[in-house]
């Protein structure tokens, strides 16, 4: 079976590269992502627990489906469907970009909450430092792992996880696009000191490879603008990134940092596997409900609030959430949760059919949107593409769009009112700063 998926994988990556001459398509990196996941898993390395064949066969269906949408996408016609994938020159670049308008009052407020809940947060967690606590648990505690009580007040408890997390995640690619832009450094600046306080406080890694994507992102589409010395700093940010999460890992575990990194995104595939099981006997299939799952939810809370008992709802919450709650040994002593990929959410609802219709609607979307971005050159749409492309690099550990604190972060970059503006030539002497080239 391996071999059979990497010549299908690395076959439709190498098509991809060819016709689109990009590693940051949303197809390259999803095979890419899986690629990698697969690999580690077929490995079998560290007694890592036995899965099924078959959660390799709904990763490759999901893969291919992701592929076949995305490769659709490009045949939509378009109104700029003439423009070349990267402008030739600075000219080109200015008078072709569509920078978007948002209501910065709107985002100034959410930052300003976001602050307040950041520091919170790294003040109840250096608290629980100084009382002995380790990583492992301050970070068990903050995602409801454990029984410890690091936030005793339950609305501030809920007010970070719950806001200021999602708000994060749309104010990072923000604060990405506005620095290459060069505008509202001072904002980009809190922003940046809000996620360091966030990675602080409670030792996630993932925030960190989220950055690097985007930053990788935003790079290639302002490619023809970036001096040498630019190309240098984004290095050395991504070499400093890089080494934060391995002093993050040696914090978080004990275990070695090779085995760190292997059972983290080993995990995935035995999940699946085990979750697939799970549907199975139990004959669940939520029908839709997984993959749409912040709608369902706020529907089974608004039923419980009623004194109303409904079993569909209540088999979905508890089936969705499971993966989260319940801990699988995956090595020997060594027990893991969450990381159950995104396609558990397909195949609760509709089984293969559920992988491969919404993969193939997933990979048209997110195509869709990167055309937009990087072929008609709509920084609007590079805004969505940097939310997307973080659910396409965590596609190994859950359904993002079906997340309900991403729904947050999507209904917040609604919110911030982003409209199309129309760039003025680069002739006109207040346009004339934004024509320098980036250092």
């Amino acid at each position: 079976m391996p071999i059979v998926f990497y010549i299908i994988v690395l076959s439709i990556a190498l098509i991809d590269y060819i016709t689109n001459k990009s590693i940051i398509s949303p197809v390259f990196i999803f095979c890419a992502v899986w690629t990698f996941i697969c690999t580690l898993a077929f490995l079998s390395l560290f007694n890592l627990k036995d899965y099924s064949i078959y959660a390799v066969i709904l990763i490759l269906c999901g893969v291919v489906s992701f592929a076949l949408g995305g490769f659709l996408a490009r045949l939509i016609k378009s109104n700029n469907s003439n423009k070349l994938n990267y402008c030739d020159n600075r000219d080109d670049i200015q008078t072709s970009n569509n920078l978007p308008e948002l209501n910065m009052t709107f985002l100034n407020a959410v930052l300003a909450l976001v602050c307040i809940g950041s520091f919170a947060s790294l003040y109840y967690s250096l608290n629980a430092f100084l009382d002995g606590y380790t990583y492992m648990v301050v970070r068990g505690s903050l995602l409801n792992y454990n029984d410890a009580q690091i936030i005793d007040n339950r609305i501030i408890s809920y007010f970070i996880m719950y806001f200021v997390g999602p708000a994060q995640v749309v104010l990072l690619p923000l604060a990405i696009l506005f620095t290459f832009n060069k505008t509202r450094k001072r904002f980009s600046l809190i922003v940046y000191l809000c996620v360091v306080s966030g990675i602080i406080s409670s030792g996630g890694r993932i925030t960190l490879l989220y950055s690097i994507a985007q930053m990788i992102a935003v790079a290639f589409y302002f490619k023809v603008n970036i001096s040498k010395k630019a190309k240098r700093n984004i290095v050395i940010a991504s070499i400093a990134l890089l080494i934060a999460i391995i002093i993050l890992t040696n914090l978080r575990t004990r275990s070695g940092l090779w085995f760190s990194i292997y059972s983290y995104f080993s995990a995935p595939v035995v999940m699946l596997s085990e979750y697939m099981r799970v549907a199975d006997s139990m004959k669940i299939q939520t029908f839709g409900g997984a993959t749409l799952y912040p709608f369902m939810y706020i529907a089974n809370a608004v039923t419980d609030v009623l004194g109303m008992n409904i079993k569909y709802l209540n088999n979905l919450v508890y089936y969705v959430g499971l993966p989260q709650r319940q801990w699988i040994e995956l090595f020997p002593g060594r027990a893991y949760n969450a990381f159950c990929s995104m396609f558990y959410f397909f195949y609760l609802d509709f089984r293969y059919v559920g992988v491969i219709v919404v993969s193939f609607i997933y990979g048209g979307v997110t195509s869709y949107v990167y055309k937009k971005s990087f072929k008609e050159r709509s920084q609007k749409y590079l805004l969505w593409y940097l939310l997307l492309l973080q659910t396409i690099v965590a596609s190994f550990t859950i359904w993002q769009l079906g997340n309900t604190k991403f729904f947050v972060s999507i209904l917040i970059l609604l919110v911030s009112g982003i409209k199309m503006k129309k760039e003025k030539p680069v002739s006109d002497p207040s346009r004339q700063k934004n024509a320098k080239k980036l250092h």
